[in-house]
């Protein structure tokens, strides 16, 4: 006797993995589930995989073990919404089966469990978009949190309304004053960690007057920051600079048509030299009008 088709769907829609359990609840005897697991990878207890193990086989072989409440978390969760793009070594599973719950894995990935309910959502059950971001916030730095977060919102999976909310039933929360800063940064169109650090470390580090972000001014191209007016404009080269070089390009050269003073920065200019940079803009903006003197940041009076 072989696997019946329906074991197989089940297998393939498990990302290879299967249960003793699902095996007999199927029409599977206790002899020929035994016979067949002699060539299955053990993934957990009474828990098989019917190829080498992938992060998302791991994923699910933490479900099944972690019982009918089992959710994947954390950035896991966060890759699964596509929120990250790698996949993290640490595999975090809610549940809340009692016992003593020790960890799976492979030198690859570690499925860790924590009890507590979380709610789960998706075929491959995992935490919702809001729960995510938070639990995230304990598995991660401030650059990290910032681009994940960022991207939940820009990608309306979530909205500021419904992180807080989160946030407000939770005594503990790690990184609470940034999620706080971001929610309410929302509305202005902060999406990539490099506009986050230079809001924060360029303009109001230096108390420069707020630009608005993600501003059309040439047809079907935003730009980055904009102050209308002054007529100034900067451009941030993160990641996507990089894929759409060629497209940048002729934005440039649209953008000086319009008149408009053209600044360019990247991550080095922005993280490592924010004093420079902050000096360039505020010349930009004096030159065409601005009246507003530059300030300081930590870093300038440190210089002193």
């Amino acid at each position: 006797m072989d696997p019946s088709p329906e074991m197989e769907r089940l297998a393939r829609r498990q990302q290879g993995v299967i249960s003793h359990e699902q095996l007999l609840a199927l029409g599977a005897s206790t002899k020929a589930a035994t016979r067949w697991k002699r060539g299955w990878v053990v993934v957990g207890p009474g828990i098989y995989c019917l190829t080498d193990p992938s992060w998302e086989s791991w994923c699910w072989a933490g479900v099944l073990h972690g019982g009918p409440d089992g959710v994947v978390g954390g950035l896991a969760a966060a890759h699964l919404y596509s929120l990250i793009p790698d996949s993290p070594r640490q595999i975090t599973l809610w549940t809340t089966r009692p016992g003593r719950m020790g960890s799976l894995g492979d030198r690859s990935s570690r499925v860790t469990f924590r009890r507590a309910f979380r709610p789960g959502r998706g075929e491959l059950p995992r935490t919702g978009v809001e729960d995510t971001v938070l639990d995230a916030a304990r598995e991660t730095d401030e650059d990290q949190l910032v681009a994940l977060t960022a991207r939940a919102l820009a990608q309306r999976l979530t909205t500021p309304g419904r992180l807080l909310a989160g946030m407000g039933g939770r005594q503990r929360l790690s990184q609470r004053r940034i999620l706080t800063a971001l929610c309410g940064q929302a509305a202005t169109g902060v999406e990539s960690v490099l506009e986050w650090r230079f809001l924060t470390e360029v303009v109001r580090g230096h108390g420069l007057p707020e630009p608005v972000l993600q501003p059309t001014l040439v047809e079907h191209t935003r730009s980055d920051c904009w102050w209308s007016e002054y007529g100034v404009v900067v451009e941030l080269d993160g990641e996507r600079w990089h894929k759409e070089e060629f497209r940048d390009m002729h934005k440039d050269n649209r953008l000086a048509l319009t008149g408009a003073m053209h600044l360019r920065y990247g991550w080095f200019d922005v993280t490592r030299q924010p004093c420079e940079a902050a000096k360039q803009i505020h010349l930009a903006l004096t030159l065409q009008g601005y009246r507003g003197p530059l300030g300081g940041c930590p870093r300038c009076r440190g210089r002193r």
